[in-house]
């Protein structure tokens, strides 16, 4: 109910006077309802994309409406904001989709509807497609590892967040933009640095700065995977449904086009 409306771009998407964080506790990490076993079978027999997504959908909206509550993101230009939000939602999924499976102790990501996305694309709709195979283990298995192994705070999470939201090296960001956000992104990097080597001593903290700074490395490069994916699935395996299924603006962010960018 948060997407029926016209979202033809994502000038569109940053226009919306609602936003989901007014309903946070729905979109905390909390637990919705756990998919039925009959939808899960549907799943298997017709893809991800035979109905609207709905995961995928709050979860490129919610990204859109974090990026409207930071002040950096509304000095930005929207001409900026909208090649910004192209480039960094994907890695900014990557981060939601990888943190909240840590936190619910997987190996794999798993939605709050509770299936495993792995396990999905595992299903007799996509069997035996190499393409799928390797991307989705990528995707949704491979890029657990660090998580698991970085065990991110809450609050870690929340800075490495704030930082992907100030990738100031977005390519098609203006001078001025570009600026802006090196200057937002130095600001939360050092924030996080005095807080580790307050909580772990200087040398201790600074070891830990530089593990979760490598996740945002982790993060643009499955973010770039998961992109990969959804392209294959929008112009080979899913090219009669994908781009019909959900607002042309969600379709932009996964396939990383700006669409009125400039």
């Amino acid at each position: 109910m948060y997407y029926n409306y016209s979202c033809n771009s994502i000038e569109n998407l940053i226009n919306r006077k609602e936003n989901l964080i007014s309903n946070s506790d729905e979109f905390s990490c909390q637990e919705r309802d756990f998919i039925s076993s009959a939808a899960i079978g549907f799943i298997h027999k017709n893809g991800f994309f035979k109905t609207p997504p709905a995961s995928l959908m709050e979860d490129l909206l919610l990204i859109v409406d974090i990026g409207k509550t930071m002040p950096s993101f509304n000095d930005l230009d929207l001409s900026d904001q909208i090649c910004l939000l192209t480039q960094i939602t994907m890695p900014l999924s990557i981060l939601l989709l990888a943190y909240y499976s840590y936190t619910k102790k997987y190996n794999t990501v798993i939605l709050p509807s509770g299936i495993l996305m792995a396990f999905g694309f595992n299903g007799e709709y996509y069997k035996g497609d190499e393409t799928i195979a390797k991307l989705s283990k990528k995707v949704f298995t491979d890029s657990m590892e660090q998580f698991n192994q970085v065990q991110l705070t809450e609050e870690e999470y929340v800075l490495l967040r704030a930082i992907i939201f100030c990738h100031s090296f977005t390519d098609g960001l203006s001078k001025q933009g570009k600026e802006l956000l090196l200057n937002e992104s130095e600001k939360y990097s050092k924030i996080l640095m005095k807080i580790l080597q307050n909580r772990h001593g200087d040398l201790a903290g600074a070891r830990r700065f530089t593990e979760c700074v490598q996740l945002i490395q982790t993060c643009f490069f499955f973010g770039h995977q998961h992109s990969l994916f959804f392209n294959y699935l929008a112009n080979v395996y899913e090219r009669d449904t994908f781009r019909n299924v959900m607002p042309k603006a969600f379709v932009n962010l996964c396939l990383r086009k700006t669409m009125n960018c400039l």
